[in-house]
């Protein structure tokens, strides 16, 4: 019997081997270049066993050999066959002329286990991803973002006095832990109607709830790389992209927001009262769209992840370059005093969108450090059709499904389209020289459809901070500091691999 059972497995193991083994060969067989991978975990090994970060990794794809001069080359994620694209002009077609057979994400979050990672806009596929995008839409243009502008100015002047009791007390902070406080502070008045006040309380819910989804512990990794590479072992492994306390949590939070919104009558104009907006339509039959709680939810809860860490990082890394160029930082300080004094002491959204060489230097930093660094998308044909033709970039017919990635760290890299690309320079994006950069090879929020929805709001709320950040002090490195960067090999959102301390003094 036992003999019989050992026989089994070994049949199953070695069909399941020459299965990879052929299945390795695909692009061979099609007479398509592509990058020689492991025949188990395909071109994501050093990923996979946290030998090196993710923006290392798409740097090694970008720049290997089999792809040199190409607009495309084959890789493998795990067992499934992908093409990464290397070639702006391929990038814009994939991304925006054909976007209708690109509009999915290949990553997926299960519905049943983890559904408001599933049900938000970052995950959704079409045709609810395009319904919800539509009605989201009017809540980030430039009107209603600069109605909210005033709620976003109030957390950064509380940041500014933060500091300030910080300096006197000569305490030492991490810096993407200050720029966290912030955040959440922000995130959590425009997302959900609350003020929180972490600079008082850090250790609020809503901060460490923002920490947990990206303390990238190794059951945090596998999970993130399940999502992103894996997702049909998604349901199997029950990985959540929001953890089970993080959940129950943002639930009791966002129905007391909406209960206490709708008894008070009270009208803020943030993200709760569109919400709202949206569900009463919808209970009314004004839309195709059945926007559930647990759709709200999603939405804001996403909108909360997103705020809290591609901001803090941002502005964490921005304050890095800075502490390490103290000219730059002499310069942008320099802006920001100058509106300061222009404003007589009080920052306007108009004052904010002014400020040419903080843009510059932000915009530099996302270069540099891109939340993600790859976008990816699947091939999504309809019933009639049997392929999507990559010509006239080359003959291969990419099939229903087929993941499609773009290294946007390699683009952003490439001495080719940024010169001296490892030197922080936020000459780059000067008004002479920003109609130099190439389209389609920066992509900080991603490029076409489904780009990021919140990028403007993401970056006045950077900008703002760091506005009061260095309205009273600057920064400079101390025998903690991290020369040259290193970053998380476990953090598929990249983050820098310890923190990152500067001494922060007052100018």
């Amino acid at each position: 019997m036992l003999t019989d059972i050992l026989l089994i497995i070994l049949s199953a193991v070695v069909v399941a081997y020459f299965y990879l083994k052929y299945n390795a060969g695909y692009f061979k067989r099609k007479d398509v270049p592509f990058i020689p991978s492991n025949v188990l975990v395909g071109n994501i090994t050093d990923l996979a066993f946290s030998r090196t970060d993710p923006t290392e990794m798409v740097n090694k794809w970008y720049h290997h050999p089999a792809g040199k001069d190409l607009p495309f080359v084959g890789m493998r994620v795990f067992n499934k066959n992908a093409i990464l694209v290397k070639d702006p002009e391929l990038v814009k077609q994939v991304f925006i002329k054909d976007f209708n057979k690109f509009s999915n994400r290949y990553l997926k979050a299960d519905l049943h286990n983890d559904p408001l990672a599933a049900s938000n806009l970052f995950f959704t596929k079409n045709p609810q991803w395009k319904m919800i995008r539509t009605k989201l839409t009017p809540v980030f243009t430039s009107g209603k973002i600069k109605q909210m502008f005033h709620l976003i100015d109030e957390v950064g002047q509380k940041l500014s006095s933060y500091i300030d009791k910080t300096v006197e007390q000569g305490k030492k902070m991490e810096i993407k832990y200050v720029c966290g406080l912030y955040t959440t502070d922000v995130i959590s008045s425009i997302a959900f109607g609350l003020e929180i006040n972490s600079f008082k309380d850090p250790n609020n819910e809503f901060l460490l709830s923002g920490q947990s989804m990206f303390d990238f512990t190794i059951s945090r990794a596998i999970t993130f790389t399940a999502v992103f590479f894996i997702p049909k072992l998604v349901p199997l492994l029950r990985a959540k992209m929001i953890p089970s306390q993080v959940e129950n949590f943002f639930r009791k939070v966002f129905t007391f927001a909406v209960e206490e919104r709708k008894k008070s009558g009270a009208f803020r104009n943030d993200l709760i009262d569109i919400l709202i907006a949206f569900q009463n339509a919808s209970d009314k039959g004004d839309t195709d769209l059945e926007f559930t709680d647990e759709m709200l939810l999603g939405q804001a809860t996403v909108f909360f992840v997103a705020g809290f860490e591609t901001s803090s990082s941002a502005m964490a890394f921005t304050l890095y370059e800075l502490a390490l160029q103290p000219e730059l930082q002499k310069r942008l300080r320099k802006e920001i005093c100058d509106v300061y004094e222009r404003e007589n002491g009080k920052l306007t959204y108009e004052a904010i969108n002014s400020m040419e060489y903080l843009s510059m230097v932000l915009n530099e930093t996302l270069r540099m450090y891109p939340p993600l660094p790859f976008l990816d998308r699947e091939v999504t044909l309809a019933p009639t059709e049997t392929g999507y033709s990559l010509k006239p970039f080359g003959d291969f017919v990419m099939p229903q499904g087929m993941p499609v990635y773009v290294p946007a760290a390699g683009f952003h890299r490439d001495p080719k389209y940024f010169p001296n690309p490892l030197k922080f320079d936020p000459e780059r994006f000067s008004p002479e020289n920003k109609g130099n950069i190439v389209s389609g090879t920066y992509m900080p929020f991603g490029l076409g459809g489904r780009n990021c929805i919140g990028e403007r709001m993401g970056l006045l709320q950077a900008k703002v901070g760091l506005f009061h950040f260095l309205k009273n002090h600057y920064v400079r490195p101390n025998a903690q500091t991290m020369i040259p960067m290193k970053l998380n090999k476990r953090a598929l959102v990249i983050q820098a691999d310890g923190g990152i301390y500067l001494d922060i003094l007052k100018a």
